[in-house]
């Protein structure tokens, strides 16, 4: 059987709707009845490319200038047994609480210390903070959280603190009580 006759038995279709459909015979896509259709396919491929340039510079742009980051302040933890965990912001970024969510466990079994898993620091119900609650730690300032029961002496916590808007850990530290 000889190729020329199999591809002289072919039609190609291109367009969006019956009108616009334009009719090649297959063994002309390389003859100057072709170069229309080869034309328009390079063409297609071009406006393509440029969709995908653009949409890749849009979300690169979204994502490096959305202006969120997580706060760099040096947070101390100090927990005592009897009257809790107190929270100090020794420098850095003031830390917007309502935006930080603290979880403390403890160490040796992982159990969660009054249902401080993912709370807020501020406008949790219950607060985590004793009153008067503020919403922003700013550095020198302390909040603290009363602990529903005393823990034991010794005893070591791990305490996680995420910013929600970032979704970052911008602490992840191991606390001895006193």
């Amino acid at each position: 059987m000889n190729p020329d006759s199999v591809l002289n038995g072919f039609r190609i279709l291109i367009g969006h709707n019956e009108e616009e459909y334009q009719v090649f015979k297959a063994d002309s896509l390389f003859s100057d009845e072709g170069a229309m259709m080869k034309n328009n396919i390079n063409g297609f491929k071009h406006v393509n490319l440029l969709v995908v340039i653009a949409v890749i510079a849009a979300a690169v742009a979204v994502a490096g200038c959305s202006g969120t980051k997580a706060p760099q302040s040096q947070l101390d933890f100090t927990a005592k047994s009897a009257t809790g965990l107190i929270i100090t912001n020794n420098g850095g970024d003031p830390v917007i609480l309502k935006d930080e969510k603290i979880t403390v466990k403890r160490a040796v079994n992982d159990k969660v210390i009054d249902g401080l898993w993912g709370v807020p620091l501020y406008g949790s119900a219950p607060e985590f903070q004793e009153a008067p609650a503020v919403d922003t730690l700013k550095p020198g300032q302390k909040i603290r959280h009363i602990w529903k029961e005393p823990l034991s002496l010794g005893e070591v916590l791990l305490i996680s603190v995420q910013d929600a808007p970032t979704g970052k850990t911008i602490v992840d530290t191991k606390v001895t009580v006193t």
